[in-house]
């Protein structure tokens, strides 16, 4: 998307039209418009489909280094493929992709064939490859030969790479431009983790998710087969696991909210993959060098199991239920929860060992690779605790706590993964209580993405709070499908470095990759599950195989992500749109705009309203620049929506378009730093209700994020007054992250409205100033013990920093 914007500035300050000629200019524009800089944040995707050449081709994930060269190589009827100890399968692959006037008979050569000298070739060798890495490649296109030099694993990276190359339309002949790629991953874990227990997908749709990864040199499946809500894998041993455990009574609703089974109601919502379907899909996986990574979730998210054998928990409630996604716990704002259900193994009892001797003895003959995952995250522990056999087994083995207990029982269960010669992985609480000798630990919190590595154990970094958690939402637009709660944009994601800047060398050592997770509690179908996934999978494949030199989110969204979008569309796989404007919602100050807008997906169109109405396929299409003229303290709302060439369609963004004059200063000379504040506490659920609570402390604190009182109390709210000093006129925005509720006043306007309990978006507000002092006002609600809120100012130079700590005063 190209977003031009001429305006006059406030205070009023004509600038001049500036043409945007390419998207590497937009530093120098920010800097010159130094009093609209919030105007130009919105050329993010100003070369989406500019029709440019890029100097690097658009291959997803980017190469480790590339060096392009004069000439281009003619795909034609007559090219021959040359396959030296490529296998059959990968040839076919190839074959598949290649343009349809391309017919292979007699062109398919092997080792010691006679060359038909004169044509175009694409030659697969394994010769000269023996200093790259095993994954590694080198991917030569010269004029007359196309060479893909690796090892296996390589050959078939390079195979990507040049699929990636053909254009997605053909005539008579393909002209590729002539380079040289030389290519490794960064990591060797580059995962994406599948929930197939809360909703059950077939052997053709994850068959299909698996051609997706390849695609992008993804090549760990993490299936995640087992949960609360259904056992998804045949074990002949236990037949009830699936002829009970797989199938739940049907609901349609809000997960987490739907009625309850009710008492002889047939569940029929579900299925399971049978052993067969288990080593088709292994074998389908291994084609593609992807490895499975199967995980039975144990010893909490049970139900499914304890309702075919409820011998296995300790209550032995015959009662239990496979879930349908029905509530079954109450979770509190410090982050505890009770379970109402008891869906917990009893670690006590050597009849839960057996039972999962014989699982994991199945699972390990099914699945070739080294590890398998144990889960072990949200184990609740009250049955334990009332149970007076668990309590006898924590004094015979010298456990203090109920942390302790779990502790042991990974620690058995290890074993038993030992003498299948197999490797334990499971969630970060598997940390708690002790560490199992030699397990791997899946850490989604921060505070074990550090302190695992550096106590030499493998971590794979999967954290949700920086967008790898692909069932939160992608943007903070309402019309975003229903999802988990948090907030992953595709920008979030695609700046996720695994590796901490102040790790050491030697704990980097440890960190064996990254992964994406899809839990799918909210994802019903096969098309939702393309759209959570896709592009922040794309993203995601990045992350994990091109090295920080080579990412950039501005070139990535321009030159690259565009042309794979498009392939999507055309070949039926659902995606998220990418909106006509990076920001769902903003607020641009002025008189004078010229918006020229560029579709993010080649072919699309732009629909457009500036009336405050929602725009629609019925409504103009912006073809050509749209000049709009906002009469003085008046506002004008342009909205926007676009529509792929099969009829996807993105959430609609709106932009304030508002001629306001700026805001005076406030006289003001005391020059006292730092912020009054008030500290309330209780369970607010809006920041209007901390007017009217008891104050509970007063004082003074340097900055927002000092308040020293927050993190002792279960439920706080807190207002901050003083003055912030604005050191030059312009347009100034400020944001406000937080989970909870949250809003900022300039003298008494509120800017930014987050005030929404559980909503974890950034919110943003623009206002023209004049330099000098300003009153400000920040009020916020902890319902959970979480940090404050993240406050942001972007001034007119386009810096967008934290709230500056010597510009506040009272």
């Amino acid at each position: 998307m190209h977003f031009k914007i001429t305006r006059s500035l406030a205070p009023r300050e004509r600038t001049p039209a500036v043409p945007i000629a390419a998207f590497a200019t937009m530093g120098k524009l920010r800097r010159k418009c130094a009093a609209g800089c919030m105007c130009i944040l919105l050329l993010t995707y100003a070369l989406a489909f500019s029709g440019e050449a890029a100097s690097i081709p658009a291959i997803i994930p980017a190469p480790v280094r590339v060096t392009t060269s004069a000439g281009e190589f003619v795909f034609n009827r007559s090219t021959v493929i040359l396959a030296d100890g490529l296998s059959e399968g990968a040839v076919k692959m190839l074959v598949n992709h290649l343009p349809k006037f391309w017919q292979p008979e007699g062109k398919i050569l092997g080792r010691g064939a006679a060359y038909p000298g004169g044509v175009p070739r694409i030659v697969f060798t394994s010769d000269g490859s023996e200093n790259l890495p095993a994954e590694g490649y080198r991917l030569t296109v010269t004029p007359e030969t196309i060479t893909i030099r690796g090892k296996s694993a390589g050959l078939f990276y390079g195979l990507q790479s040049l699929i990636q190359l053909f254009p997605a339309t053909e005539g008579d002949s393909v002209r590729l431009p002539c380079l040289e790629i030389e290519d490794y991953p960064r990591f060797g874990y580059r995962g994406l983790m599948l929930d197939v227990a809360r909703h059950f997908f077939t052997v053709q749709q994850v068959k299909d998710c698996l051609d997706l990864m390849a695609s992008y040199k993804l090549n760990r499946f993490h299936w995640h087969l087992t949960d609360d809500h259904g056992w998804r894998i045949e074990i002949k041993s236990f037949p009830k696991l699936t002829e009970i455990g797989a199938w739940r009574v049907p609901r349609v609703g809000t997960f987490g909210a739907n009625e309850p089974p009710r008492p002889g109601e047939a569940a029929t919502d579900g299925g399971f993959y049978s052993q067969a379907d288990i080593a088709d899909i292994v074998r389908y996986a291994k084609e593609r060098n992807i490895e499975i990574l199967p995980e039975i979730d144990v010893p909490g998210h049970c139900m499914a199991a304890l309702a075919a054998y409820p011998e296995l928990c300790c209550t032995k409630d015959p009662a239990i239920k496979v879930n349908p996604g029905s509530k079954f716990a109450t979770w509190y704002d410090d982050g505890k929860y009770v379970m109402h259900v008891d869906n917990t193994l009893n670690p006590a009892d050597e009849a839960v060992y057996r039972f999962l001797d014989t699982v994991f003895g199945e699972v390990s003959a099914l699945f070739p690779y080294e590890y398998i995952h144990v889960g072990g995250d949200e184990c609740f522990k009250g049955y334990w605790e009332k149970d007076a056999g668990v309590r006898e087994f924590m004094q015979r083995h010298g456990l203090k706590n109920a942390a302790e207990v779990q502790s042991h029982f990974i620690k058995r269960v290890s074993q038993l993964l030992a003498a299948r010669h197999k490797k334990l992985i499971g969630w970060d609480e598997i940390v708690e209580g002790g560490l199992a000798p030699d397990a791997t630990v899946m850490a989604r919190f921060t505070k074990n993405n550090r302190e695992v590595p550096a106590m030499r154990h493998g971590v794979i970094m999967t954290p949700g709070s920086s967008g790898l958690y692909f069932d939160y939402a992608q943007s903070d637009s309402p019309q975003e499908p229903s999802n988990h709660g948090g907030y992953s944009p595709l920008e979030l994601t695609y700046g996720y470095d695994p590796v901490p800047a102040e790790m050491s060398r030697e704990a980097q050592k440890y960190i064996l990759g990254v992964e994406g997770c899809l839990w799918t509690e909210h994802v019903h179908t096969v098309a939702k599950m393309q759209y959570m996934i896709w592009p922040r999978g794309l993203a995601l494949a990045e992350i994990a195989w091109s090295p920080p030199h080579q990412k950039d989110y501005a070139r990535f969204i321009a030159e690259r992500l565009p042309r794979h979008l498009a392939k999507f569309d055309a070949a039926g796989i659902n995606y998220r749109v990418p909106p006509a404007q990076r920001k769902i919602t903003e607020i641009l100050i002025g008189k004078d705009f010229t918006l020229d807008l560029r579709p993010p997906v080649p072919g699309a169109k732009i629909y457009y309203t500036y009336n405050g109405r929602t725009p629609s396929d019925a409504d103009q299409e912006l073809t050509k620049p749209l000049h709009v003229i906002v009469p003085e303290n008046k506002k004008a709302e342009l909205q926007t929506l676009v529509v792929t060439p099969t009829g996807r369609r993105s959430v609609v963004t709106r932009t304030l378009l508002y001629n306001r004059a700026p805001m005076r200063p406030t006289e003001y000379t005391a020059n006292t730093p730092g912020l009054k504040f008030r500290l309330m506490k209780g369970a607010f659920t809006t920041t209007e209700q901390l007017e009217y609570a008891r104050v509970l402390e007063t004082g003074v604190v340097p900055h927002p994020s000092a308040m020293p009182s927050v993190a002792k109390l279960p439920a706080s709210g807190v207002i901050l007054e003083g003055l912030i000093r604005i050191d030059a006129d312009g347009n100034y925005a400020f944001s406000a992250s937080s989970r909870d509720g949250s809003r900022l006043y300039l003298n008494d306007e509120l800017v930014v409205d987050n005030d929404v309990p559980f909503f974890r978006y950034e919110k943003e507000g623009v206002v023209p100033l004049q330099k000098g002092f300003h009153r400000i006002k920040i009020k916020y609600f902890l319902r959970s013990g979480a940090s404050v809120p993240k406050l942001q100012m972007t001034a007119p130079d386009g810096q967008k920093k934290d709230l500056p700590h010597d510009c506040l005063f009272y």
